[in-house]
This record gives structure tokens, C-alpha cells and sequence, in this order.
């Protein structure tokens, strides 16, 4: 018995001391648009929601010379901070090797693409979702696509001409039922923008019956799929992709197999929200209600280990309870706190990993 409690504190122990690789901070979790199919629109209650400020931010800056990627994306739009600019700054100069965003593009005015130019970002991924205005404007209340086209367009023009070669942008677009048909042409038209990649990413999380009738993968959900409809238009895609010499990425496949780590936030990747609250994903840092997988909502609250104004990641990150989650989930077991979670399973992807 004594043998096995030993081996248990040394394994513990040997958890605890394994560094996070990255780290996801919430720039803002403001948004100018209202999107149908975004968690935010689907809490439990209301939650406060704010920009991260200087103060909070300069607290992570002792850890970023120790991670391969900051990516500065939670769940609002990064460039209604206008601490963004800055905190790239900081984040170099501390040593981080890669800087990354995901913007739904509708700030990339003149203004801000200049100084995009003039930063050191690495990565921009720009959540574009269709081919069309119709489509696009459907899916995304506020947005206006020719507006999104013409910053994307600005952005790689600029980017080409003085020279350099960051940001690398991607372009990213949800799977659904009422888009895939749109896929070929959404690859045509970045292929004519000459952004560097398209990304194809699944609807991962679903937060209603309306969402739940979009998803185009099995073996999570109870939902009936026209695969042959699907495949179609995949191999359309690709062949258009191969045919104007653009990368083309599926964060995620079409069957749901559980995974031994998160797909959607890795387990190396601590959340720290816009507050400088900690938590091992965005899902669990605000209370929204999704769907498990008989299509019944599932609130599992709001989980945080700690906040950085309170004290060091370094600490929060080796608390007990942050580790078990992590080793359960690397173990293949599935904990109380994540719920089955898709994140586990072989659909999810983050558009920058």
C-alpha cells in the first residue's frame, strides 16, 4: 500500500512540474456582432464581460519565454482591445516565439491592418464562414461581407508589398449543412485573395436544436447525415484547392472518436480570461449551455483554479484539482467537470493548431 501511495505522489508530482507549452488569453471578450451560432448568445445567466487590461496582461509575461505560442483569442473580437497592439509587443519582447489571433474580420479597417503590418504577429485567422454575402450575413448579425472581403484583401496587399511574410492568415469556415455547398467557391475566392490557407473547421459546439440540424459529422450526436452529399462538395474543395496552389486544412474529421487530450483547447494550454481568471478551456470559463449528446442541455457551470491578479499561473497551474483533470483526460477517462465534453473527441480543432 505504501508502495503505490508512493508512486502515486511521485507520478503527482512529476504532473505537477510539466509546464504549459502555450497559453490562450482573452484579449476581449467584447463582440460587435451576434452571431446565431456563438456560445454567447447561449448563457445561463448574465456574466460581466470586459477587455483584459495592461495590468493583467504584464502578469503572464514572466511565462512567455517558456511556451512555443501565445494566442491572443477568447470568446469576443481581440481588436476592441486597443491594448492588442501593445500586448504583442510585450509578448515579444518577453521572448514568446509566436503570436496568434482569430478575428471575425470586421475590423480590419485601414487603421488596423497598418499596424498589423507593422507588428509581430504571427498568425491571423479570419472566421469568414461562406462563400456569399447572403450566407454570410445570415450566420453573422452585424457583419458586413463585402466590408470583411475588402479587409482580408488590404491585409495580404499590404502584407505582400512591404515585403514581409507575417502574418501567415488563414481563413477560416464553420461546416455546416446550409454552407458546405459553398465550399469550392469559398476556396476559389481566398485562392483569389491569396490568403495563405483555408481552414474547414466542424461545428463542434452546439448550443441549440437549430445548431444541432448543421452538423455534418457522426458519432456524437444523434443526427442523420447525407454523407454523399457531404463528400461531394469536400472533394470539389480540394480539387479546387489543388488547382489554385492554396493550403487546405480540416481541423477535425467527420467521425467522433475520444481522443486521449482537447482538441479544442489542448491540455498544455491554460485559458486565462479577459479578468485574469484561469481555466482549462473557454467552455468552462462561462456558463454556457450546450447540448450533450442526446441533444439535452447540459450547464456545467463555470470552472476556474485561480485568478493572475491574485496569484502566480505557475501556482494556480499545479493546484491538485487542475492536474487530476488533466491526467484523467490524458488517461482517457472523462471528468466530472468537462461532461463528455466534444472538445474530447476527434471533430474539434482550433483554426491556429
Amino acid at each position: 500500500m505504501k508502495s503505490q501511495l508512493k508512486n502515486f505522489v511521485r507520478k503527482f508530482k512529476k504532473a505537477s512540474l510539466k509546464p504549459f507549452t502555450g497559453m490562450n488569453i482573452e484579449a476581449s471578450a467584447l463582440c460587435n456582432l451576434k452571431c446565431w451560432i456563438c456560445p454567447t448568445q447561449f448563457y445561463s445567466h448574465q456574466v460581466t464581460r470586459g477587455n483584459m487590461s495592461m495590468e493583467t496582461f504584464r502578469k503572464l509575461l514572466p511565462y512567455f519565454k517558456q511556451v512555443v505560442n501565445v494566442d491572443l483569442t477568447g470568446w469576443g473580437e481581440p481588436f476592441l482591445n486597443p491594448n492588442l497592439f501593445e500586448m504583442v509587443v510585450r509578448a515579444k519582447e518577453a521572448g514568446c516565439p509566436s503570436v496568434t489571433l482569430t478575428t471575425n474580420g470586421t475590423l480590419l479597417n485601414a487603421e488596423n491592418v497598418k499596424q498589423i503590418i507593422g507588428s509581430e504577429i504571427d498568425a491571423i485567422s479570419i472566421s469568414v464562414d461562406s462563400a456569399t454575402k447572403e450566407t454570410h450575413e445570415k450566420l453573422k448579425a452585424g457583419s458586413d461581407f463585402s466590408q470583411v472581403i475588402s479587409g482580408v484583401q488590404e491585409l495580404i496587399a499590404k502584407r505582400n508589398r512591404s515585403g514581409g511574410k507575417s502574418p501567415y492568415v488563414s481563413a477560416s469556415f464553420m461546416l455546416m449543412k446550409d454552407n458546405i455547398e459553398e465550399i469550392p467557391n469559398f476556396v476559389e475566392l481566398m485562392a483569389k485573395l491569396k490568403v495563405d490557407e483555408v481552414a474547414f473547421k466542424n461545428l463542434n459546439g452546439v448550443f441549440s436544436p437549430e445548431g444541432l440540424n448543421q452538423v455534418i459529422y457522426e458519432g456524437y450526436y444523434r443526427v442523420r447525415i447525407n454523407q454523399e452529399r457531404r463528400d461531394k462538395y469536400i472533394v470539389e474543395a480540394k480539387k479546387m484547392a489543388e488547382k489554385n496552389g492554396i493550403r487546405l486544412v480540416f481541423h477535425g474529421n467527420f467521425i467522433a472518436e475520444r481522443i486521449n487530450d482537447c482538441w479544442a483547447t489542448p491540455l498544455d494550454y491554460p485559458f486565462i480570461g479577459w479578468n485574469g481568471d484561469v481555466s482549462p478551456c473557454c467552455a468552462l470559463r462561462y456558463p454556457a449551455i450546450r447540448l450533450g449528446k442526446d441533444g439535452e442541455g447540459i450547464d456545467c457551470g463555470v470552472l476556474t483554479f485561480g485568478n493572475v491578479n491574485k496569484e502566480s499561473l505557475e501556482r494556480i497551474w499545479r493546484k491538485q484539482r487542475y492536474v487530476r483533470l488533466r491526467e484523467r483526460v490524458r488517461a482517457g477517462e472523462t471528468p466530472e467537470e468537462c461532461g463528455d465534453c466534444i472538445g474530447l473527441y476527434s471533430v474539434s480543432g482550433s483554426p491556429l493548431r
